[in-house]
């Protein structure tokens, strides 16, 4: 298992969705290269919407489980994150 994967399961930052879509893209993106990532398609094949998935998108971005990668024409590009720059803390850890 990846290891930032793990550690999304106990993220209290993501939502439902957002552990959904990065469980999806677990299977379409790699942890070395970017690949572009079509939103209309992932809203269609996970029955959201476009706007869900942007946002869900940029929640996995902003807490270090995507990484951005350079523009495809229109699209974005992206890839996994094997692990993440900054590990989250919860608060039995940061009680000290």
């Amino acid at each position: 298992m990846i290891p930032a994967l793990r550690i999304a399961l106990t993220d209290p930052r993501l939502g439902p969705f957002d552990y959904r879509l990065l469980s999806f893209l677990v299977g379409e993106l790699d942890v070395l290269e970017c690949r572009r990532v079509k939103q209309l398609s992932l809203s269609r094949r996970l029955s959201v919407s476009v706007p869900t998935i942007s946002r869900a998108l940029t929640d996995l971005t902003l807490h270090g489980y995507l990484i951005q990668g350079p523009m495809d024409g229109r699209r974005r590009s992206y890839r996994l994150a094997y692990t993440l720059a900054l590990p989250h803390t919860d608060a039995t850890s940061s009680a000290a």
